[in-house]
């Protein structure tokens, strides 16, 4: 069953605050302003913190460029700070790994 991972990013003067402070209150305070950017949905085959994960490698991985620009568009890469929502479930992209919301 295919699921659909839809992709928030952080805005851009909101990004240090992630590696500078506590990641994930500076997730909710962007959640809680409604400052996150919908940048889309990408079906998936995959659930939960992997869906996350294989956001994460499309954006990222340069051997899939031509894959990313057809469902990612010209948004910048996945980072720290943005956040994966599949399955009912939020992902904060973190420096080392996920959490989930």
């Amino acid at each position: 069953m295919n699921n659909t991972a839809v992709i928030f990013q952080a805005p851009a003067e909101a990004m240090i605050n992630f590696y500078t402070g506590d990641a994930v209150k500076a997730a909710a305070e962007l959640i809680k302003r409604d400052a996150y950017v919908k940048i889309g949905a990408v079906q998936t085959q995959y659930h939960g913190e992997e869906a996350a994960e294989e956001m994460f490698d499309l954006s990222n991985n340069p051997s899939r460029i031509d894959e990313r620009v057809l469902v990612w568009g010209n948004y910048r890469s996945l980072s720290v700070g943005d956040v994966v929502h599949v399955d009912g479930e939020s992902y904060l992209c973190c420096s080392q790994g996920w959490h989930k919301l």
